[in-house]
């Protein structure tokens, strides 16, 4: 740093330069460094997301960082920090918590700590946690110094953890399997309410036994004990894979057994070594056994069946029918067991073969009305529906056919059809059209006649509002009908009445 200066004589002219030189190296690094740690600090204050303020307690004014702006969403030349208009920052509900601790704080002289909810001029609510502790200055002044720092992201990931938490602890005690979590070692840490009845052991029980100990009684399916390397629990720890799927017998007190299907897996957590879930599968079993009486029954049902059922192998040779499909197909008393459906007849078309190569390979067929001709010339019409059955082992083990004789039905609904078309000729040729009032939309479905002699186009539902045909009633006749009308509904009567109706181009 340098300092000069002229020194003048007594007659006004200079006399001299005087000048002063000083090493300030020091003192500009310092200014160096200090700038530094100003620019670290903004990055610190930045990255961790961490402002700071300064308020003075007397009038309440506030000197807030860089940080404290961006944290609020606010410009410094735009808000002037102040305890007046720091409320409108708050989220409505944490204004007064925040407020009594403030104050609480200067009147205990005890620190500020308080997470809570800001509202940034976007209309965006974040989560801010504040520290700060009472200060006095040297005039006796006090002041309120903190810091303030964005944990929005904390604090959902706080309440993400919680409700997945909850979730788990639902999910684990409501689960329909049995969950038994153990360590490394196979001591069982933890289990559900579920274990305790698949198991028929309490919970509390549970907890003090290990996985491959002696406690357990445990069969294969075949009867046989299972030893513990077995145990699909043991195999994952032993493993460090996933075992499914191993079916055996916890055989329980009373000596009863309850059939399980268990799946293990690695729990890959610090403290815990695997999670085994078990399900019920005892009535499957049961039902294995039942196997053979149900298909027993299976064929007294098809036979005394009030339906036409015909069932057959992969060869189309019967397996079992009832005495309805007998009945239809005109087969009398015959036991078809073991017969071929061609032989039975032979008449069948290798387009009908070609239906049933198809359901044999997984295809169902339905037809709502198949020609069938009789040998004798008779023809029938058949609803049918053609389906595979599935083996144990899931392949196709042969056919069922359901069937019904519908021939009376066809030859109704024929002659339906043609009465119908005789009714429609009629009323053109007599100029009769008829209407449907439809409750409670109170539209009408009328006849194409109808619109003919009303000239005006058919819908393609055949529906038009009753506005529509009262606008085109003349105006002296319209309360007339509408009276008859009324009177005819509220008394259940039939109505006759004739009223002029104005058509297209004034007529």
């Amino acid at each position: 740093d340098y300092i000069q200066y002229v020194k003048s004589s007594g007659l006004g002219s200079p006399a001299s330069m005087l000048g002063a030189v000083q090493d300030i190296t020091e003192r500009k690094r310092a200014e160096l460094a200090l700038m530094e740690n100003e620019a670290m600090l903004k990055d610190a204050e930045r990255n961790a997301q961490l402002g700071y303020y300064d308020i003075e307690i007397a009038s309440g004014k506030a000197i807030w960082s860089d940080e404290t702006y961006r944290i609020f969403g606010l410009e410094r030349d735009s808000y002037n920090p102040d305890l007046s208009n720091y409320e409108m920052l708050l989220h409505p509900e944490d204004r007064m918590k925040v407020y009594q601790l403030y104050e609480e704080c200067i009147r205990e002289q005890k620190p500020f700590n308080l997470t809570y909810r800001i509202i940034r001029p976007d209309g965006e609510i974040r989560h801010v946690h504040s520290i700060s502790s009472m200060k006095k200055n040297p005039d006796d002044t006090q002041r309120l110094f903190g810091t303030i720092q964005d944990v929005t992201e904390r604090v959902q990931a706080e309440q993400d953890l919680r409700v997945a938490l909850v979730k788990f602890k639902t999910l684990f005690e409501s689960f329909p399997l049995g969950i038994t979590i153990a360590d490394k070692t196979g001591k069982i840490l933890e289990s559900n309410r579920m274990s305790e009845h698949l198991l028929g052991i309490s919970q509390e029980e549970h907890r003090q036994r290990v996985l491959g100990g002696s406690t357990w009684k445990i069969v294969r399916p075949d009867g046989t004990p299972m030893p513990p390397e077995e145990y699909a629990s043991v195999r994952a720890l032993r493993e460090n894979s996933i075992v499914q799927n191993v079916e055996l017998g916890i055989v329980k007190g009373d000596a009863s057994i309850t059939w399980l299907n268990v799946t293990a897996a690695p729990l890959p957590l610090e403290g815990y070594g695997v999670v085994v879930t078990y399900g019920d599968i005892t009535e499957q079993k049961r039902a294995e056994l039942a196997l053979a009486r149900n298909e027993h029954i299976l064929r007294l049902f098809v036979e005394h069946s009030p339906a036409a059922i015909a069932m057959f192998d992969r060869d189309m040779r019967y397996i079992v029918t009832s005495r309805r499909y007998l009945t239809d197909f005109g087969l009398g008393e015959q036991n078809l067991a073991g017969r071929s459906h061609y032989e039975v007849f032979p008449e069948m078309t290798e387009e009908r073969k070609e239906i049933h190569r198809q359901c044999l390979a997984g295809a169902v067929v339905k037809n709502d009305a198949d020609p069938l001709l009789r040998p004798n010339g008779k023809l029938d019409w058949v609803r049918y529906e053609l389906r595979p059955w599935f083996e144990a082992n899931g392949e196709v083990g042969g056919l069922i056919f359901f069937s019904e004789v519908i021939t009376g039905q066809i030859q109704a609904r024929d002659a339906l059809i043609k009465n119908e078309a005789l009714l429609k000729e009629a009323q053109h040729m007599g100029r009769i059209g008829h209407w449907e009032c439809i409750l409670p939309s109170e539209d009408l479905l009328c006849s194409d006649e109808f619109f003919e002699i009303l000239e005006i186009p058919r819908p393609d539902n055949g529906t038009i509002s009753q506005h529509t045909i009262v606008e085109m009633v003349k105006t002296e006749d319209r309360q007339r009908l509408a009276d008859m009308d009324i009177a005819a509904i509220a008394n259940r009567s039939n109505a006759d009445y004739e009223f002029k109706i104005n058509l297209s181009g004034g007529r």
